[in-house]
């Protein structure tokens, strides 16, 4: 009886180790294989998001260059009828300007200054500064140490031209200027001022993903 006893409590103890066992195994399975999903999935998302993203930022980029390039086209006219052979008064160099700037929302306006900082041509009804104040400027001291490149401002606000403060993008560069009246070409710097908020919309028009 005392056997029998005995092999009932071996069977009953091996079954009940056969059960954890069981149980420990098909635990840590689950577990393994949660885990692994779960890390695969992770890394797909994140190299997925990191590809889309990437992507986005080349489409960004691409249309910024071009937004740049087109507003070099923009200075190349300006610089080409600021420097005309001297057929043109004041006044149609100012009326060709203004086309431009009328024709674009991006366009602020677009201004000459001789090398001392005073105002030769803008397009904008109001002119607020005098030229010791051009001088002091970024824009301006950057275009005339650096003549024969241009330059490209942070945004920054402009009060230049209007009592509203405005948040612009200069760009600026030295270039020959000659009128009618004048009997040789000088030197002036040439300053386009475009608003800050088409660069931003250029960004913002990009769905980055979440994170991006």
């Amino acid at each position: 009886m005392r056997a029998r006893r005995r092999i009932i409590s071996a069977n009953m103890h091996i079954k009940t180790l056969l059960s954890i066992s069981i149980v420990t195994v098909s635990t840590f399975s689950v577990l393994t294989i949660g885990f692994l999903i779960s890390f695969f999935f992770v890394r797909t998302t994140r190299e997925s998001a990191i590809f889309s993203t990437g992507e986005i930022v080349n489409q960004v980029n691409n249309n910024l260059n071009y937004y740049i390039s087109d507003i070099m086209n923009v200075a190349d006219y300006a610089r080409n009828t600021a420097r005309n052979t001297g057929d043109l008064p004041l006044e149609s160099i100012v009326d060709k300007l203004s086309t431009i700037v009328d024709s674009r929302n991006d366009l602020n306006n677009i201004t000459l200054f001789d090398l001392d900082g005073n105002l030769l041509v803008t397009t904008a009804q109001e002119y607020n500064a005098d030229s010791n104040d051009i001088q002091e400027m970024e824009w301006f001291k950057r275009a005339v140490e650096n003549e024969g490149n241009f330059f490209f401002s942070a945004p920054q606000p402009q009060r230049l031209f209007s009592e509203q403060e405005q948040w612009v993008i200069s760009y600026s560069s030295v270039i020959n200027y000659r009128t009618s009246s004048m009997e040789t070409s000088e030197k002036a710097v040439l300053l386009i001022n475009l608003n800050s908020n088409t660069v931003s919309e250029i960004v913002e028009r990009a769905s980055l993903p979440g994170g991006g």
